[in-house]
């Protein structure tokens, strides 16, 4: 939102989406300088730990979601001052990093509904962590792991619960994400109606989908069940306590977008396993031989030293090794559409670009549609909620607007009232997506003015008269402008 401003002296900050870029680039770089804070926190000497930053910075699938203005930036960001914070505290027992880490936690949950699970994983750890520390009667030993608990907990539940009481003041429901007819959810059932291949792969049985997740998690580090088994090993074998920390946090939200995928709630997508890079670097940082100046000790023998050095250099050529292997696997993955769909369908073309610059991919101009149909709408200089739009597609056609005074949308508190009857309402215009003509998936079926007047796109449906259609550019859906007859039915909002 601060960034919205800057509009007026570059529109294509809204227009074209620049400042969901420029946002989701300063959190990934936030998140790059947390990994490097967070290996520096475990030990890991300079070197080493410079290469591993360098290495999850240049990764194909950070770099990609650092730049394409979504929200995995920004969970990644959060989530790691969270793991920095627990694994602090894990190994200290200070406890402001318990407040630090539930604050981290919010602010996660604000980015994304998935870092519920994290928040729900730090604070078992940390009751669990505190009660095998405390000391004294039983009574006593339980008191001071819920204080703990409640420390980290507080943040998120009060996250929580005031976003939650937002959406139902807002939109009347807690958990529109989930309970609205534009959620994954309904997107998924949609999909798999339509017989979208993405969208059924959960269909086919738990063991075939758990293997498909599997082989996406591993796309982006091959070497992900090894570390994870070396890593369990060391933790429990040299009390190594800061081990837990990135394997709860980054553990606990692969698993929860593993079983919304499982129970058809998600479409099989390789950005929800994005987890798995920063957990891969940061359980290495944790393998790495300690780089911090040694105390000097009479146990171990001057002349062992050699073969100590020999041992830490060879470890630490292996483990960086299996974190550079990543990227190129990674990169070969992101082109594979049957395992990465979205990346594959904007990088591919990139690609092909690249070798071919004269040719100039159709998949690369996105929302040419959108822009063609915000120019037409502009041009018939309209006023203010002249013309109703479900912005659910629809979006990038208000920001492509000059006027977007002229839409009436859903956030709009009059949308339902115009909605029900636009002509009485004072709206001009319909503009209606096909229900049926996209790329991937028809979602404008979803769209609130077809399902509300069912047919409309074909035939106006007794609301409105066709005045001009728009033909489907790469992934964009056709659309269609009608001009609001002046008898309209009245219908019953969200019918």
């Amino acid at each position: 939102m601060p960034l919205i401003p800057l509009k007026f002296l570059w529109p294509d900050i809204v227009r074209l989406g620049f400042a969901a870029a420029i946002v989701s680039a300063l959190f990934m770089a936030g998140a790059v300088y947390q990994v490097h804070a967070t290996l520096r926190d475990f030990g890991v000497g300079r070197l080493p730990r410079l290469v591993l930053t360098v290495l999850f910075a240049l990764h194909p699938m950070i770099l990609y979601y650092a730049v394409n203005g979504m929200s995995e930036a920004m969970l990644l960001f959060f989530l790691l001052i969270a793991t920095r914070q627990l694994a602090g505290w894990l190994t200290s027992g200070h406890p402001p990093q318990l407040a630090y880490a539930g604050l981290a936690l919010g602010g996660a949950y604000l980015s994304r509904y998935e870092a519920i699970g994290p928040a729900v994983a730090a604070i078992v750890v940390v009751l669990a962590a505190s009660f095998i520390r405390s000391r004294g009667q039983h009574k006593d030993r339980l008191a001071a792991p819920v204080c703990d608990a409640l420390i980290v907990a507080t943040p998120v539940v009060a996250t929580f619960t005031l976003w939650a009481l937002a959406s139902w003041i807002i939109v009347g429901h807690p958990f529109e994400p989930f309970t609205s007819v534009y959620g994954n959810a309904s997107q998924v059932h949609l999909a798999q109606h339509q017989g979208v291949a993405a969208a059924l792969e959960s269909t086919q049985g738990w063991l075939p989908a758990a293997s498909m997740a599997l082989r996406r998690a591993l796309i982006l580090e091959p070497f992900a069940l090894i570390l994870i088994v070396v890593a369990v090993v060391v933790a429990f074998g040299k009390r190594e306590a800061r081990v837990v920390a990135p394997l709860a946090v980054f553990g606990a939200v692969v698993a929860f977008m593993l079983a919304l995928y499982l129970r058809g709630a998600l479409f099989g997508e390789l950005r929800y396993f994005i987890a798995v890079i920063p957990a891969a670097t940061l359980l290495i940082g944790t393998l790495l031989p300690d780089g911090r100046p040694s105390r000097p000790t009479s146990v171990s023998p001057d002349m062992t030293r050699p073969r100590r050095r020999v041992v830490a250099v060879g470890t630490t050529i292996v483990l960086v090794g299996l974190a550079a292997s990543a990227l190129p696997v990674a990169a070969i993955g992101l082109t594979n559409r049957s395992i990465a769909r979205a990346e594959s369908d904007e990088l591919t073309p990139v690609l092909q670009l690249v070798r071919h610059p004269a040719r100039g991919p159709i998949p690369l101009r996105r929302f040419i549609t959108e822009r063609e149909v915000a120019q037409a709408v502009d041009s018939l200089d309209l006023g203010p909620g002249a013309v109703l739009i479900d912005t659910y597609i629809g979006y990038p056609i208000v920001l492509g607007s000059a006027h977007p005074s002229q839409f009436v949308i859903p956030s709009d508190r009059d949308w339902k009232v115009a909605l029900a009857n636009p002509a009485l309402a004072g709206v001009q215009y319909l503009l209606v997506p096909s229900p049926s003509d996209n790329r991937f998936v028809a979602l404008g079926a979803l769209d609130e003015i077809n399902t509300t007047y069912p047919g409309i796109y074909e035939s106006g449906a007794g609301v409105g008269k066709l005045l001009r259609s728009f033909d489907a550019t790469g992934e964009s859906a056709a659309w269609r402008l009608f001009r609001v007859t002046t008898q309209s039915a009245i219908v019953e909002p969200g019918a």
